[in-house]
């Protein structure tokens, strides 16, 4: 079984913000920006997102790759607004 770390200081809030994932040898994997404004690079020298941002979203809706899987390495594409759906298959908000 594969082991994976959690970071529990992180902090996503509404806003301007980014995520990464590496891999157990500090290779990055994938990142995410949302919002105009976010920082370009991270704390440990990686690039933060791909190309433009990801929408920045209200209370109660968040961010989710549509399809699972799809990346074109531009997070205005890959990232669409919808309504959280733990454990569900994720659904785009209806406009």
């Amino acid at each position: 079984m594969p082991q994976f770390d959690w970071i529990d200081n992180f902090d996503p809030q509404n806003g301007p913000d980014g995520m990464e994932l590496i891999d157990d040898n500090g290779l990055l994997i994938d990142s995410v920006v949302y919002g105009d404004g976010a920082v370009q690079l991270a704390e440990d020298g990686f690039i933060l997102g791909e190309g433009s941002p990801a929408p920045d979203v209200g209370g109660g809706h968040s961010i989710s790759r549509f399809p699972a899987g799809f990346d074109t390495d531009e997070n205005s594409i890959d990232f669409l607004e919808g309504v959280p759906t733990p454990g569900e298959e994720y659904l785009p908000a209806q406009p």
